[in-house]
């Protein structure tokens, strides 16, 4: 599992390491909060709640899908520690923290999250307004304003292959 705020580069890396797994002959999905409420046309939002209930339709679908051996890459935020193990107690992964500073995701803003959003009066930009729990322990953190994605990458794999993860 990707986690980081938005614009931390969850879908960057996860779709290259999608790539790479595909690469090799592995059955892989990507899953991510932001697909999930489109295919669901809007029926989530970004309320607490909401968020909590994404998270537990993706912890799902990643159980399904592992269980029948196909690879999964979690994108997702995962802003509240209760999201979190909840996912924990019903799948087994590894957390990749996708740390980075605020102020380099604003300027970046791929998705133009921040720019939509900052200045409205209702609050909703987790790690902005809203308050992001960073991970209590993951199993590997990458400051993604210091490396290019390809180097961030390349520690994902390795690290990887430490664990014995996706058959490397």
């Amino acid at each position: 599992m990707l986690s980081g705020i938005s614009g931390a580069g969850k879908s960057t890396l996860g779709m290259a390491l999608g790539d790479y797994l595909t690469d090799r002959g592995r059955k892989v999905t990507i899953m991510d909060g932001d697909s999930l409420r489109k295919f669901f046309d809007g029926e989530f939002r970004y309320s607490a709640r909401d968020r909590l209930m994404v998270s537990r339709i993706l912890a799902y679908g990643a159980h399904l899908l592992s269980g029948q051996g196909i690879d999964v890459i979690l994108a997702t935020m995962l802003s509240q520690p209760g999201a979190r193990d909840f996912l924990s107690k019903n799948v087994d992964f590894v957390e990749v923290f996708l740390d980075v500073k605020l102020e380099q995701c604003i300027q970046t803003d791929p998705k133009e999250v921040y720019k939509e959003n900052l200045g409205k009066s209702t609050p909703d930009v987790v790690g902005y307004d809203l308050h992001f729990s960073r991970p209590r322990d993951p199993d590997l953190t990458i400051e993604t304003h210091v490396e290019p994605p390809s180097e961030s990458l390349h520690r994902i794999i390795e690290f990887l292959k430490t664990q014995k993860m996706f058959g490397m």
